[in-house]
C-alpha cells in the first residue's frame, strides 16, 4: 500500500445566494431559521501526491437548491439566565456539480461521479452538526451573562428572566425582573409587583415597557440605604439667583433670624427624604410624590452647628410625556406642594 497525500488550497467562494432566507417565530419554542433554494459556487486548487505519482488541478464546485431548516429553542434556567437549545435541524442540496480544469483534470473528471456522492452526503450530514455547535456556543455565553448589574455603592439592578418567554407566530415577549435591590443588604419591597400587560401593536418592531416597580424599587432601596439626602451651601446656588443661602435672604421666611443670628453666619440646608419617593403611571403621564425634611443650620468657623429652622415638604408632580414621530418631550407641572415650618 502506498501513502496518499491530497489537499485543497486557495479555496474561494465566488458566489453565494441566500436571498430566499427567512427568520420567523416558532410558537412556544423559539426562532426558526430557513434557507430555501440557496446557491453556492466555490473554486480552488487540488493536489494529489503518492510515492508513484503526483497530480494537481483546479476545481470548481457548484451547489444549487441548498436548504436549511433550524429551530433555536429559547427558555431560561433556574437562575434567570437565558438558555437555548437545538430544537430541530435538517439540511440538504438538490444539485451538486463538480468540474476539474487543467493539469490532471481530464483524469479526475473520469471519477467525478464517485466524488459527488460524498460531497452531496456531507451537505446532508455536516451542516446540522455545525448548527448544533453554534447553538451550544451561544448557550455557554448566555449562561455566563450577569443577571445582576451594579448601579452604585448601594444598589444593583436585577435583569434576570422571570420565566420562559411567551412566543407566538407574531411576537416574542422577554419578561425581565427589572427591580432595584440592595447591593449588600436585602430589603423586602413594601409593594407587590404588578403584572405588566403590553398592548397588541403589530405596526411596531420593538416595544419597550417599564412598570412602576422599576422606579419605585429604586427609590425604596436608596431611601432605606440612607443616601437620599444632600447638604446645600450658598456656593452651590447659581450666582445670578436673587435668593441666597444666608440670614438676610431667609428673613423673608423666618423674620426672627436677624435677632437670633446678628453676626450673619453662613448657612447650610440639610435636605433628606422622610419616606421613599413613589411614581404612579397613568396613560401618557407620570405622577411623582416626594416627601422631604429640610433643616437649616448656622455654621461657625469652629464647625459648630446651630439649628435655625426645620421644614417638612410634600410635593406631587405630574410629568406629561409628549411623543411624536420627530421628537420626545415632556411637560412638568406641580400638582400639590405643602410645606410646614417648625422653628
Amino acid at each position: 500500500m502506498h501513502r496518499l497525500n491530497d489537499g485543497t488550497r486557495r479555496l474561494k467562494i465566488q458566489d453565494v445566494d441566500l436571498s430566499s432566507s427567512d427568520i420567523s417565530f416558532s410558537p412556544d419554542t423559539g426562532v426558526k431559521v430557513s434557507i430555501n433554494d440557496g446557491q453556492l459556487h466555490v473554486t480552488g486548487y487540488l493536489y494529489i501526491k503518492t510515492v508513484l505519482f503526483s497530480a494537481s488541478t483546479h476545481l470548481e464546485v457548484s451547489v444549487k437548491g441548498l436548504t436549511l431548516s433550524g429551530v433555536l429553542g429559547i427558555t431560561c434556567d433556574d437562575n434567570g439566565h437565558g438558555a437555548v437549545w437545538n430544537a430541530g435541524c435538517s439540511s440538504g442540496a438538490r444539485d451538486v456539480n463538480l468540474w476539474f480544469h487543467g493539469g490532471a483534470g481530464w483524469l479526475l473528471n473520469m471519477f467525478k461521479d464517485s466524488i459527488l456522492g460524498p460531497i452531496h452526503d456531507a451537505l446532508h450530514t455536516q451542516i446540522c452538526p455545525e448548527f448544533s455547535k453554534a447553538v451550544q456556543y451561544m448557550e455557554e455565553i448566555l449562561s455566563k451573562l450577569p443577571v445582576s448589574l451594579p448601579v452604585d455603592q448601594v444598589s444593583i439592578f436585577e435583569v434576570s428572566l422571570l420565566g420562559p418567554p411567551p412566543i407566538t407566530e407574531k411576537s416574542f415577549d422577554l419578561l425581565v425582573k427589572g427591580e432595584f435591590e440592595g447591593r449588600y443588604r436585602h430589603w423586602d419591597l413594601p409593594f407587590p409587583p404588578v403584572k405588566l400587560v403590553l398592548p397588541d401593536v403589530d405596526s411596531r418592531m420593538l416595544l419597550l415597557a417599564l412598570s412602576e416597580i422599576t422606579a419605585n424599587s429604586a427609590g425604596f432601596v436608596h431611601y432605606k440605604a440612607g443616601v437620599l439626602g444632600i447638604n446645600i451651601t450658598d456656593d452651590m446656588i447659581p450666582k445670578q439667583s436673587p435668593l441666597r443661602l444666608n440670614v438676610k435672604s431667609l428673613t423673608v421666611f423666618v423674620p426672627e433670624l436677624p435677632k437670633c443670628f446678628p453676626d450673619s453666619p453662613p448657612l447650610v440646608l440639610q435636605v433628606s427624604a422622610r419616606s421613599a419617593p413613589s411614581v404612579s403611571c397613568q396613560p401618557d403621564s407620570l405622577t411623582v410624590q416626594v416627601s422631604a425634611e429640610i433643616q437649616a443650620f448656622a455654621v461657625y468657623p469652629n464647625q459648630t452647628r446651630f439649628p435655625v429652622f426645620q421644614m417638612q415638604a410634600d410635593s406631587e408632580t405630574a410629568v406629561n410625556v409628549i411623543l411624536s414621530e420627530e421628537t420626545v418631550g415632556a411637560t412638568i407641572s406641580i400638582m400639590k406642594y405643602v410645606a410646614k415650618n417648625q422653628y
